[in-house]
């Protein structure tokens, strides 16, 4: 269980980095 929890975290985490990324990103493209 707790590894389910932690794919989940790590799973939010790329998620909102990859969100941030893209729209410091895509505004020069």
């Amino acid at each position: 269980r707790q590894g389910a929890a932690g794919l989940g975290a790590w799973a939010m985490g790329i998620g909102a980095v990859s969100l941030v990324l893209g729209i410091f990103i895509t505004p020069f493209f």
